[in-house]
């Protein structure tokens, strides 16, 4: 713990003991010209000069001038990050010397509080590398309290007596709501941003958790796709909401795939040139089609299978693409899966988004009412469409896609194939 506050504040020992005789040095001078004792008074300096050494010296890490604090809270982490207890110790012993030197304790223990507001609040606009936190702040006064109750229990038991009036009372609870008022103001100022560190840590070690195995599955994809022996050289994480994008590169090809879902998204061979092979193409389909049955179970069931040869004349250098399109009531459904093998029976890549079919409403407009309805607007007769599932407005529709002919100022035009109005397709969203 002391050693984590060393690294992270630089030159913390030097300054302490600058700091401890420039604030030990006038309060030993005055108390031996006032005849008083000066052993107590001067400890109690030295301790506040470890607590300013610790929390308002510039640091190396946090975040300096931007008034950010973080808001968060746990008990947990309280009891079990050593940063935490750090501040909780931090300041224990002022409080403690406290009340043995001014027997007031109601109004030291609310005095710490507001010590540490102060202290919090400084971090956030005067000194560099630091930020304010609602967890050292309550860390701080926990220690306080603590400090001072200890200092209670050993007056009681050496029988020395206490400043317990109404001005303890007094004084104490114009320091608590000052401390009070601070501390709301810092955390929940428009001024101030906030920031949620507990949170994020436990985020982080829920995705940690949740990433187990990622690894080991874009693996196995790899080599499905590029062959085996193919070797991983990176893997990405990319966590979006609760699900994370997870990307390698290898030393023949890219590929990507959701996680914890384990649905592949597309993939990429640095050779995309097709190789000389004997496979025909019903040969060259099937293997596609093994590949898509085993990775891409729910998107091969009920779809239709077309396939597309590409560079046919270069005989046994074609390429075969594989097109998988699934389709409810003559309406395409957003799920999309295209592979392309070569003649020589490899997987050159592949492109897939995974939708569930959408439930949608009954179509009403025809295909020559959605032409009716475009030349009336526009003039021009559309030259082909295509009936698919878009997502209108945040809900699924059915909507025809019509290809428009030159000149137009759209290539395809939309009309919701329910109401005959012409629609704006959303682009699709992440991880379709």
């Amino acid at each position: 713990m002391i050693e984590a506050s060393i690294k992270a504040v630089p030159g913390l020992l030097v300054s302490f003991l600058l700091l401890a005789a420039l604030f030990a040095l006038p309060v030993w001078l005055r108390a031996r010209k006032l005849g008083r004792p000066t052993a107590l008074p001067t400890v109690f300096a030295v301790s506040l000069a470890g607590a300013a050494a610790v929390t308002l010296l510039p640091g190396s890490a946090g975040t300096s001038g931007e008034g950010v604090c973080d808001n968060g809270f746990s008990a947990t982490y309280l009891l079990n990050s050593s940063s935490a207890l750090l501040n909780v110790a931090l300041l224990i012993p002022s409080a403690f010397l406290a009340v043995l030197l001014f027997r007031r304790p109601v109004t030291v223990a609310a005095s710490i509080p507001l010590f540490s507001a102060c202290i919090e609040f400084a971090q956030i606009y005067l000194v560099p590398g630091r930020s304010c936190s609602l967890t050292d702040l309550i860390a701080n006064s926990v220690g306080g309290l603590a400090g001072a109750t200890a200092a209670i229990l050993f007056l009681a038991l050496s029988r020395r007596g206490l400043h317990g009036s109404w001005k303890d009372l007094a004084y104490g609870s114009c320091a608590a709501a000052a401390g009070a008022a601070l501390a709301i103001g810092m955390f929940h100022s428009s001024a101030v941003a906030t920031y949620d560190d507990i949170t994020a840590q436990r985020q982080r070690e829920a995705r940690l958790q949740a990433s187990q195995g990622s690894a080991e599955w874009i693996e196995k994809a790899a080599a499905a796709t590029f062959g085996t022996g193919t070797q991983i050289t990176q893997i990405q994480e990319e966590w979006r909401g609760d699900r994370a994008l997870i990307a390698a590169e290898t030393d023949r090809g890219e590929i990507s795939g959701w996680w914890p879902d384990k649905k592949l998204k597309d993939a990429r061979s640095y050779d995309n040139e097709g190789e000389p092979g004997d496979l025909s193409r019903e040969q060259a389909r099937k293997v596609g089609a093994d590949f898509a049955r085993t990775w891409f179970p729910q998107d091969v069931r009920g779809s239709r299978e077309t396939v597309d040869t590409i560079a046919e004349e270069m005989g046994n250098r074609a390429l075969y693409v594989l097109t998988y399109r699934r389709y409810t009531n003559d309406v395409m459904m957003p799920m999309r899966l295209d592979i392309t093998v070569t003649s020589a029976g490899r997987v050159m890549g592949f492109s897939a988004r995974s939708v569930p079919d959408p439930a949608l409403p009954k179509v009403e407009v025809s295909r020559e009412e959605a032409d009716g309805i475009v030349r009336r607007d526009s003039g021009k007769t559309p030259e082909a469409a295509v009936l698919l599932a878009q997502r209108i407005d945040d809900a699924w529709r059915p909507v025809w896609m019509l290809g428009m002919p030159d000149g137009h100022k759209e290539p395809d035009v939309f009309i919701d194939a329910v109401t005959g109005d012409f629609v704006t397709p959303q682009p699709p969203e992440e991880g379709w």
